[in-house]
């Protein structure tokens, strides 16, 4: 029989495609939804839905010969990639994932060891354990922006894996994830991740910068275990995360520099194997914003990137006292604009604050709001009423005391006051210049 060849190019490869092709039916749980056709060196995978899982060795008996495949496609439609559905393919250069694909499965591409890139697509919501270990030559992966999870030993291995996106959406990573991945010489974990599991960045002896987001609260064990060339470690969070002393082993803590936030130097400096580092300074670029209440109640003080605003902190409560508003300078001559004012260097801003004493006769003068229920027992609603940002709602008993204040920060059309705990008797609420009697039941 005759048999007829043409030439197409996947992947940037240039092959001989032989008409005469093997197929498998591979889909689960209907196995004709998904089907594998191998042609020459190219194994295209086809259809609807999701792969079915492969069992120990089994995958050998799928692909009779594994040794010659060099490309793998994967066709839309296709949802996720089954458990070592492509394990020691060691030939394969190449391969297509596309945006319709989910999930990859545990095992799915380990011990490609020709494998130098993969682009794993924006669809992908998870990539399981070991799905790319002792891939030797992987030197780039791109991770798409909806990945959750990483698996345990994900890329355990990858010796030639020079660097790595960890994208916003990724919550968890696995144990071992990165572990002996020699050449990665920085890695930032973003914010959204809130576990790192044990040895994840472990013996990655070119790794000389490091980033962990704001999100990561506990450090586990031996995360960076090995790292003996790690010079900057850099961390977002606020309060120094819960630490084990194997976290940084073989980490040289004299001459390795550990950067946090201004606000946060001495709170690290205190605190367990955090301290131990020699050189603790802040994080280029970042300011500290603190608030002096003037004798109002305590206030956080708050590390702000360089050109950003500060957010806008509840009002400190002073006995006997109305809350003036925040200024830049302690003669109260310059307000601090939280909607429009941003931070250029570190700055104090200090509360003003009015004698509590209002005439009860110039509140009753206003215009009047509605208010329900009234007399109320629980909850008072003010309603029809348009707030704007920075509206100072208060409440007043006859005596002209101040016993409610609250700075409304988003425009709504309707607020809500707890009057549980308040004694029964006639009060004055005001918004601005309009007010109402409350009568508390």
């Amino acid at each position: 029989m005759r048999k007829i060849y043409f030439t197409i190019a996947i992947c940037g490869l240039m092959f001989a495609t032989n008409l005469n092709a093997q197929t498998w039916q591979i889909g689960n749980p209907i196995a004709s939804n998904v089907v594998a056709t191998l042609s020459n060196d190219t194994l295209t995978i086809s259809g609807t839905g999701a792969m079915k899982d492969w069992v120990d060795l089994s995958y050998f008996f799928e692909w009779p010969w594994s040794d010659i495949i060099t490309v793998v496609v994967i066709e839309y439609g296709v949802t996720t990639i089954g458990n070592a559905a492509f394990r020691h393919l060691e030939r394969l250069t190449c391969v297509t994932i596309p945006n319709s694909v989910t999930s990859i499965g545990d095992n799915a591409f380990d011990f490609c060891r020709s494998l130098t890139s993969v682009d794993i697509p924006n669809s992908v919501k998870s990539i399981g354990n070991m799905a790319f270990a002792y891939c030797d030559n992987l030197t780039s992966v791109t991770i798409g922006n909806n990945v959750v999870s990483i698996g345990d030993n994900a890329f355990f291995g990858c010796h030639r894996l020079t660097s790595v996106n960890i994208p916003n959406s990724v919550v968890s990573i696995g144990s071992g994830a990165f572990s002996d991945c020699f050449a990665l010489t920085s890695i930032i974990i973003s914010n959204s991740v809130t576990y790192i599991g044990f040895w994840a960045f472990a013996g990655c002896r070119s790794l000389t910068s490091v980033i962990i987001g704001s999100g990561i609260t506990d450090m586990g064990r031996e995360q960076f275990a090995g790292n003996i060339n790690l010079s900057s470690i850099t961390v977002l969070s606020a309060v120094p995360p819960s630490i084990s002393w194997d976290v940084f082993t073989g980490v040289d803590k004299q001459n390795c520099c550990l950067y946090v936030l201004p606000t946060s130097i001495d709170l690290y400096r205190m605190a367990n194997i955090w301290g131990e580092f020699e050189c603790i300074k802040r994080i280029p670029g970042f300011y500290a914003v603190t608030f002096n209440s003037q004798g109002g109640s305590d206030m956080s003080p708050q590390s702000v990137e360089q050109g950003k605003k500060i957010t806008e902190p509840t009002p400190p409560i002073r006995t006997n006292y109305i809350f003036g508003g925040w200024y830049k300078d302690i003669t109260y001559t310059n307000t601090w604009d939280f909607a429009t004012d941003v931070v250029t260097s570190d700055i104090t801003l200090y509360a003003k604050w009015n004698a509590n004493q209002t005439s009860i006769t110039d509140i009753l003068s206003a215009d009047q709001i509605q208010i329900y229920p009234n007399p109320v027992s629980h909850q008072l609603r003010i309603i029809n009423y348009d707030f704007q940002q920075g509206d100072i709602v208060e409440l007043f008993d006859m005596n002209g005391r101040r016993v409610f204040s609250q700075r409304v920060n988003t425009h709504i059309g309707e607020f809500t006051i707890d009057m549980s705990a308040f004694q029964q008797g006639n009060y004055i609420l005001r918004v601005g210049n309009r007010v109402a009697k409350v009568v508390k039941q």
